[in-house]
């Protein structure tokens, strides 16, 4: 799957091909056959393992987090370290935001959900720092949510154009100075 996954960011699923993925992995045609019946399986597969399971609230996310400002810190710490090992791999960061583009396109319901429950977490850790007074703003919690979001996946995009090694300095610079503006809004 690593191999089909490196193949459909470089090349496009369109562009690749089952021969080519057989190729890549060194494994017999009967072989890769018989874990994936064709190539839109693989990149089905390739989506689930390398957006779903490392950006899905599976992760320790905002619904483990004691407030907001935790929940936020929490989502850019597993952004960044789902993209680290996306990088990792040897991967173009911005071949991987293409690679969801195309998935978009393919498999939305699925790339909605993971994003709907990240905005969920993040709501309900927004709504708690509410419910105990934490939070005083005139943002209603899903609209804090949404500009949380918003600035994590924005700096993440802007890294993924500089390079890997900018990666944890400017998402985390964004969250401190999203959160600090958040902080002042309280005022």
């Amino acid at each position: 799957m690593e191999q089909a996954f490196l193949l459909f960011l470089t090349r496009g699923f369109e562009a690749t091909s089952m021969a080519d993925i057989v190729h890549a992995t060194g494994a017999s045609k009967g072989a890769v056959y018989h874990h994936f019946a064709s190539k839109e399986e693989l990149f089905k597969a390739a989506l689930d393992r390398y957006f779903v399971d490392l950006v899905g609230t599976d992760r320790p996310v905002g619904r483990d987090a004691q407030g907001f400002e935790d929940a936020v810190r929490a989502t850019a710490a597993s952004m960044v370290d789902s993209l680290a090992e996306i990088s990792s791999l040897g991967a173009d960061l911005t071949a991987y935001y293409r690679f969801l583009f195309s998935a978009i396109d393919r498999h939305q319901p699925e790339v909605q959900a993971v994003l709907a429950g990240r905005l969920t977490a993040l709501t309900q850790a927004a709504e708690r720092n509410a419910n105990h007074g934490a939070v005083h703003t005139s943002l209603d919690p899903a609209t804090l949510a949404e500009m949380a979001i918003t600035t994590i996946e924005g700096a993440a995009l802007l890294a993924a154009l500089e390079g890997p090694d900018r990666l944890d300095d400017l998402i985390n610079r964004a969250v401190d100075q999203f959160l600090a503006l958040v902080r002042a809004s309280e005022r």
